[in-house]
């Protein structure tokens, strides 16, 4: 055996390595979410006002309103992406907590769409609401707003500028909410739940879909979805109007 060999015996250098506690990737990866989340606040708040002074004081020139447009868009992209990353956290942590109150999902709904206008644009697809002027209910706003981004986003990525139907059904006791595109579809529908899947031409983290199944288990509901390849894909989320935590 030659001096620059090693030993047979000798450990490799994977096996001297220690695990990372699961405790702490779950911990950095919360704080990593806040140092990203912390300084693109007042940046939005800075292109919201803009935006608010073009509105107020008269139309920029087109090249100029639509980047505008386009910063605010890439902005609140990276702030979704950067919550998503706080929510894994937290779920897979044990950490995730619900502060159920009143809501209007339909309100709630047709804001979030509003959000997307400029992707919409961009994008050139469009995107429709059909539902109730209004389904109350008692949910965690917050996991309903990080259910709704996660889906809209998800159906921009993958409508191939084909239009998106986002449709609120409800009875007494529950509310459904699909979210229909006519994009590529898929073949396994049943993995796209899975954290860490996503297409290759897709950009995030490709957990957005695990978030929403846990929040709507959190929020004693579910979240199926429908697709075939070349026809698009219909995810269906289904809520109790009164689940846990409801007074």
């Amino acid at each position: 055996m030659s001096e620059d060999e090693p030993h047979r015996d000798s450990p490799l250098p994977m096996e001297r390595e220690e695990r990372i506690p699961a405790a702490r990737v779950f911990e950095f990866l919360a704080t990593m979410a806040h140092e990203l989340r912390n300084p693109m606040t007042p940046i939005l708040g800075q292109v919201h006002l803009l935006r608010a002074i073009v509105r107020e004081e008269g139309p920029l020139p087109a090249k100029l309103s639509r980047g505008l447009e386009r910063l605010e868009a890439a902005v609140e992209v990276f702030m979704r992406r950067a919550t998503t990353l706080l929510e894994v956290s937290r779920i897979a942590s044990g950490h995730l907590e619900l502060h159920p109150a009143p809501a209007d999902l339909s309100a709630l709904t047709t804001e979030t769409i509003e959000r997307y206008a400029p992707l919409a644009a961009m994008a050139r697809t469009s995107i429709t609401l059909n539902a109730p002027p209004s389904v109350t209910g008692f949910w965690d706003k917050g996991a309903l707003e990080q259910i709704l981004e996660n889906l809209i986003s998800n159906a921009f990525k993958y409508a191939d500028q084909k239009p998106i139907d986002v449709a609120i059904v409800c009875d007494k006791d529950k509310v459904r909410i699909d979210v229909r595109d006519r994009g590529i579809g898929m073949e396994n529908p049943e993995f796209v739940f899975d954290k860490f899947l996503k297409a290759e031409s897709s950009g995030g983290f490709g957990v957005g879909l695990w978030v929403v199944r846990h929040l709507c288990e959190a929020m004693e509901g579910s979240v199926r979805v429908k697709s075939k390849p070349g026809h698009g894909s219909t995810f269906t989320v289904t809520l109790p109007r009164h689940g846990a935590g409801a007074p």
